[in-house]
């Protein structure tokens, strides 16, 4: 269903800002100002901030890996052999225990 299009807009961008609605454009398969307008439906604000935010808690997230990593290759650093055989097997249980 087609809505009548009364209101009528002339931007002008810079060749950057232009290279990147274009670009956007092609890999939307749409027009410009087909693309223009899906980006102001979309909301883009809120899908960039939402995105901001799942950033955040990703970065979190993988400075709590790292650093628990850095602290099991210390522990192996450190260990005996017979330390690291017993910390196989209990990673063993543990993953066993995970898959059922």
């Amino acid at each position: 269903m087609k809505t009548e299009k009364k209101y009528k807009l002339t931007v002008r961008l810079n060749e950057e800002d232009y290279r990147k609605l274009k670009y956007q454009s092609d890999n939307l398969e749409k027009n410009k100002t087909e693309t223009i307008r899906e980006l102001i439906r979309k909301g883009i604000y809120t899908d960039i901030k939402e995105f901001n935010l799942n950033l955040k808690e990703l970065l979190l997230i993988k400075r709590s890996i790292a650093n628990s990593l850095n602290q099991i290759s210390k522990k192996l650093n450190n260990s005996s052999l017979e330390e690291f055989k017993k910390i196989e097997k209990d990673l063993d249980k543990l993953w066993q225990s995970l898959n059922q």
